[in-house]
């Protein structure tokens, strides 16, 4: 089990996880509401432009591979769902914030993304 938290405005989670079927939780511990979208990035993307795109809020299309899911927290909040991710091995994946803070700024622009790479086998 992976717990991922999110503050305002950065997530806390581990930077490297085992290859496999692994269950998410969330805990929202900002002052608002805050989700965690977990992304696989695709074969191939560096993860330096998947990182200048999130930070300058561009459209994120070709970057990650058909999504994975994501939680929702309230402030205070420990999720009771779990999300299950069939983390492939050797690949890296992001876990985003991509909640609208103020005007065109998304929490991920503040800081909420977390890469976690995979060990391969």
């Amino acid at each position: 089990m992976v717990e991922v938290t999110g503050r305002d405005y950065a997530l806390t989670a581990p930077d490297t996880l085992a290859p496999g079927v692994t269950r998410f939780h969330f805990t929202s511990a900002g002052s608002v509401a805050h989700e965690v979208a977990i992304a696989r990035i695709k074969d191939g993307v560096p993860l330096a432009t998947v990182l200048a795109s999130e930070f300058k809020g561009a459209d994120p299309e070709g970057l990650y591979d058909p999504g994975e899911g994501l939680l929702f927290a309230e402030p205070g909040q420990r999720v009771d769902a779990e999300l299950l991710v069939d983390l492939k091995p050797g690949r890296t994946y992001m876990l985003i914030c991509t909640l609208d803070a103020k005007g065109d700024t998304t929490h991920a622009m503040l800081g909420m993304l977390h890469p976690v790479h995979v060990c391969a086998r």
